[in-house]
């Protein structure tokens, strides 16, 4: 085999080609003259050489190579290479040259043995020649067969010792640098951390590029952990150092970090340049410490450097984030003094800062100054300032804004879309946001947050239809809901009380594979306490705690807001115990919310027990703490209390408002004290609080109750010169002040100033017109009001009725009177005590308020009937008293019936001695009412009674109409502690039909039968039955039946039809009565809201007539 040595280049001198080959094999026999083969080596001139080393040769020589081949193993192997190698150690660029033929002939492998390192190790000791080591070293630590970092050094470190070398630095940093290019940084750090524990270091320059290389991949950690080795192995690093790992502190948001690297080189010798203090100053700019940022921009000036553009930027974007504008005014003039042009983005940031102070005018004003100097505002710019327009409520601008800017061209962006419709909103302007939604959906911009702002708005203020309409919109265009779009809707559906809508939405929110947070949990919770549904509310709480999602503390609150609302606030404070070991902090909302229910269920000690509790654990009690506090204690009419906790609230430095003032001027007027109300009212006006609409009404409130109108008209001048809006409540209180004093022209001219602002009256309104007109004996006007009502769809209420009826009968107009009556009962309206008072005497009780009146009647939706039901069952069976109150004085059924045995005993003793004089009396009464009658002779015994002999007539028609008249004489007047039968306890049988008593149409017979029956009962039930000595309805009736007896005589025989309506509306309301009973039964107003005390009356009441419903009674009592 025959080998050809043959070199590519030739910049190799001739003599050294002679040297490459063994001096062996250049034997004579090497040039024999047969077969043989010559290589052409380039000879080149070396004139040429030293003026173009590059440059090819012009003559060639001719080695001959010998036809025995020489041993391959023996020229390539690596001690023959590194032995040439070593021969030309002064000479690089030889070795280099040699190195490159060999490494392209056959069977070298480079990996194997030191040929690599020896010619490194000579070409590093050339200056010249580094530029090649770092590319050898390169391409060899790129390629697939390099060794590892510690690898590599241990074969560096061995063949310098092994050859003389020495340890030259550069070689190992071209090495290090080497696995950072070939981003083969585990073999980087393994070769970092070797050449340290050997004692090298590597240059700063190399480790900056290593920093900058595991910066760039985001390799923060590594990066980190090699400054750390850097630092505490006390290798060298310079102010880029420090930069990079600043600026890689940043990159991941940790300015603490940063500002700990810029104190330890400043702290350190390192010389900081102007990009240290730059990344500085913008760590500063980064968590909003303008102070600290300013003070680094002083340093640099000190320094003489001049900050450039970016660096005032970034300040003057701080400063106005703070809300600190005369600091970026300031830096905005410094930075024009630097030689600075403003920029769009420091005119942008300050148009911010001036709208967020409210000066709207100087935002506007630069905007149209950088116009003016050419600046061309951009989509953030035309962002920032229709957030502006539309934060001020200057929804006009924006819209302007909006409109210049599509016409420069710029296309509107989902964000300055979502501000304009949230402007819109705030101004009310629905039709105008929902134009722009549809703009917005034609033009492809409009997002879920488009649709959550107009759905949120809705659902808000409890449209929920309005907001569904948004919704199908939205899944229409195919925009995904998200949780938030679902909260926004159970919300709107929760404030409208369709819980079953809302867990629908719930149940639809799960199936799209949406996962309910806290706040969708809490808006239910809130829904169903909102809706009275107290037990659903905690059991829907306990779901989501099993659920394992961690309730907040709005959470939390909400369920102990929820329970003292609802009249559970013991419940609330047991509550709220537990969710202190689940990890909940009360805050003071939660402990005002506990402090509220206990003052509102009468529970003024546990409140205070509340309150010191509050300030045992360190919170400071708040403004509404002790508004609360004040004004329970003055709705309980006790100032005292409430003066003391006014003197601690000053004490504790807690300015009182104007809620706290308004809750002692009520009680001062509730009492009267106008003159203290009015030192209250002074105080407020001193310490610079402005009187509220709810103070300015309270003060007409308390002159009116003095009749004092002059005084309310001067502070209702006073609240419109001060432009304090009047509400409904202040000219209710007027018009009723006016028409009580007679200044009915006075209290018109302020009914319709009242209309002419657009305020709609309310039942109160119309019932306060109502009385004052029909009092002054206005009926026509006083009906047209109640012909306004309707038209206006609202129904008149039970006083409204009762006030009209009472009208009617003052005049004399009692077939109007029974109409109204029969009105009444048609709209579906319950009559009361004062309807019944009224249409059995005649006669209105004037001192009920409209506000008692209704509060009365609507006790029937808390204890499932009201009294007045009651009492009117018992009217309809011919009683006047009831035992309810004496239930509620606590006494027991078995006490009264035997404090009452002793009563009647009295009674029967009495009448057995006055009997005579009590039967002339009767017979004077019959003799009155029904003309001439038989005088009776018989005395003292119950069944001879006047009454019960006329009761014995047959019963005609008149016979009829006298005798009911006659019960309502003779029978409550004379003999009504033996025949007012509740009067003395409990009917034995309980109350079931109409009887005689009350109504006299019975027949004869019925009539005999029913007097003697209840005469006997009443005399076996005398022991039995106890008086009710608090409750003087009996008197009250007894008086009310004479006197309309006696009016009624002259008018029945005039017109006898008036009996017959007085006996229909009777009977009609008595079957109103009953149906009311069962009505309230029905609708689930029945046993659970009544306490056992309730539930006995209904027993001892009703007994075998009670409603099946009400059965299980029995058992409990």
């Amino acid at each position: 085999m025959k080998l050809l040595v043959a070199f590519p280049s030739s910049s190799v001198h001739s003599r050294l080609l002679v040297a490459f080959i063994p001096y062996k094999s250049l034997s004579s026999a090497s040039f024999s003259s047969s077969n043989e083969e010559t290589t052409s080596i380039p000879l080149p001139n070396s004139d040429s050489i030293e003026a173009n080393p590059t440059s090819e040769p012009q003559t060639s020589i001719k080695i001959p190579t010998c036809q025995t081949p020489i041993s391959e193993n023996t020229r390539l192997s690596q001690a023959f290479v590194v032995d040439t190698l070593l021969s030309h150690i002064n000479d690089p660029s030889s070795a280099l040259e040699y190195f490159n033929w060999v490494e392209k002939q056959r069977g070298f492998v480079r990996e194997i043995g030191d040929s690599f390192f020896v010619l490194i190790h000579i070409l590093v000791s050339s200056r010249n020649h580094h530029g090649p080591v770092r590319n050898l070293l390169n391409n060899y630590l790129s390629g697939d067969f390099a060794p590892s970092g510690a690898v590599l050094v241990d074969r560096l470190i061995n063949c310098s010792d092994k050859f003389g070398f020495g340890l030259k630095p550069p070689v190992f940093n071209y090495s290090l640098n080497g696995y950072v290019k070939a981003r083969r940084y585990r073999d980087a750090e393994e070769c970092f951390n070797a050449l340290v524990s050997r004692g090298i270091k590597p240059c700063v320059r190399i480790l900056n590029h290593f920093l900058n290389s595991l910066v760039k991949e985001n390799m923060i950690d590594e990066a980190r952990g090699l400054f750390r080795d850097i630092v505490s192995k006390k290798l060298d690093y310079d102010c880029a150092t420090i930069y990079m790992m600043m600026c890689a502190s940043l990159r991941e948001g940790k300015v603490k970090e940063a500002e700990k690297y810029f104190l330890l080189a400043k702290n350190s010798e390192i010389k900081l340049d102007p990009p240290v203090y730059y990344t500085a100053i913008r760590a500063a700019c980064m968590k909003l410490d303008s102070n600290i940022a300013c003070a680094l921009l002083n340093e640099m000036k000190e320094r003489g450097w001049v900050p450039p553009e970016g660096t005032f930027t970034q300040l003057i974007c701080t400063c106005v984030k703070q809300r600190n504008m005369v600091e970026a005014l300031r830096l905005k003039d410094e930075m024009i003094d630097s030689g600075h042009s403003i920029n769009l983005v420091v005119a942008t940031s300050l148009m911010k800062g001036y709208y967020q102070q409210g000066d709207l005018h100087s935002s506007l004003a630069l905007f149209d100054k950088i116009v003016e100097d050419g600046l061309s505002p951009n989509k953030v710019t035309y962002a920032v300032l229709i957030e502006g327009c539309c934060l001020n409520r200057n929804v006009v601008k924006a819209r302007k804004l909006y409109m210049q800017m599509k016409s420069a061209g710029i296309p509107p962006t989902v964000y300055i879309v979502n501000s304009l419709i949230r402007g819109y909103l705030q101004t009310q302007l629905i039709d105008e946001a929902t134009e722009l939604l549809d703009e917005a959906v034609k033009d492809g911009i409009a997002n879920v947050i488009t649709y959550n702002n107009l759905i949120s708005w809705f659902c808000e203020r409890g449209r929920a239809d309005d907001a569904r309409r948004i919704w199908d919109k939205m899944i229409d265009q195919g925009v995904e809901p998200t949780v938030v779009s679902y909260n926004n809707m159970i919300l709107g559906n929760c404030r409208k009380g369709n819980m079953d809508v809302a867990l629908d939405l719930l149940s639809e929110m799960t199936a799209r594979s949406l996962k309910a947070n806290v706040f969708t949990y809490s808006i239910l919770v809130d829904g169903y306490f909102r809706k009275g549904e107290t037990e659903k509310a905690i059991e829907l709480f306990d779901r989501m705690v099993s659920l394992g999602i961690s309730p907040t503390d709005v959470t939390f609150n909400t369920v102990i807001r929820g329970l003292c609302k609802s009249g559970q606030t013991t419940v609330a404070k047991d509550r709220m115990e537990k969710f202190m070991a689940m990890g909940f902090t009360p805050i003071c909302m939660t402990y005002n919310s506990l402090i509220d229910g206990f003052m509102k269920e009468g529970n003024s000690y546990s409140a205070l027990d509340v309150y010191k509790e509050m300030c045992e654990t360190g919170l400071l009690p708040n403004v509404v703490t002790y508004t609360t506090l004040i004004d329970g204690f003055c709705k309980r009419q006790n100032i005292d209390l409430a003066l003391k906790m006014r003197s601690e609230m000053r004490a504790n430095g807690v300015e009182m408002d104007a809620t706290a003032f308004n809750a002692l001027i009520d009680a001062f007027c509730k009492r009267n004290d106008m003159n203290s109300a009015c030192e209250l009212f002074d105080e407020l006006l001193e310490v610079g609080l402005s009187p509220t609409t709810g103070v300015y009404n309270t003060m007409i409130g308390g002159f009116r109750d003095l009749h004092n109108m002059e005084a309310a008209l001067d502070l209702y001048k006073r609240m419109k010169n001060e432009g304090i809006q009047c509400d409904l409540e202040t000219y209710t209180t007027l018009i009723d002040g006016l028409l009580k004093v007679g200044k009915i022209l006075l209290a018109s001219e302020v009914y319709q100033e009242m209309l002419s602002k657009d305020i709609l009256p309310d039942v109160i309104t119309y019932s306060v017109l109502v009385r004052g007109l029909c009092n002054k004996g206005q009926m026509e006007n006083a009906r047209r009001i109640v012909e306004e009502m309707l038209k206006n769809s609202i129904t008149p209420n039970v006083l409204i009725y009762n006030t009209l009826i009472a009208g009617y009968f003052r005049e004399g107009n009692l077939q109007e009177a029974f109409r109204l009556h029969d009105e009444m009962l048609d709209r579906g309206l319950a009559p009361d005590d004062a309807t019944y008072d009224i249409l059995v005497s005649g006669k209105f009780k004037e001192s009920i308020s409209p506000q008692g009146a209704l509060s009365k009647f609507y006790n029937f939706h808390s204890t499932g009937i009201c009294p007045s039901v009651l009492k009117k069952v018992c009217y309809d069976n011919g009683l006047v008293r009831w035992p309810y109150r004496q239930f509620l004085s606590g006494k027991s059924i078995e006490e009264i019936k035997n404090c009452a045995a002793v009563v009647k005993e009295k009674q029967l003793a009495k009448l057995k001695v006055t009997g005579e004089r009590n039967d002339a009396l009767a017979s004077s009464a019959v003799s009155s009412s029904l003309g001439p009658q038989p005088q009776s002779t018989n005395t003292g015994t119950l069944q001879e009674s006047p009454n019960l002999r006329v009761l014995t007539q047959q019963p005609t028609k008149n016979n009829q109409i006298q005798s009911s008249h006659m019960h309502s004489s003779t029978m409550n007047k004379v003999n009504s502690p033996i025949f007012d039968d509740f009067k003395y306890g409990f009917p034995s049988d309980g109350l079931s039909t109409v009887s005689y008593r009350w109504w006299g149409n019975k027949s004869a017979d019925e009539n005999i039968v029913d007097s003697k029956k209840s005469s006997i009962e009443d005399a076996d039930e005398t022991r039995q039955q106890p008086k009710d000595s608090e409750d003087t309805n009996a008197a009250n009736l007894s008086s009310m039946d004479e006197d309309i007896t006696e009016g009624q005589k002259t008018e029945t025989d005039a017109d006898p039809r008036w009996a017959m309506l007085l006996s229909a509306s009777r009977s009609k309301a008595a079957k109103e009565g009953q149906q009311a009973l069962k009505l309230g039964v029905h609708r689930g107003y029945s046993v659970k809201p009544l306490d056992r005390a309730k539930k006995l009356v209904l027993l001892q009441i009703f007994k075998s007539s009670l409603p099946g419903e009400w059965g299980d009674m029995s058992s409990e009592s």
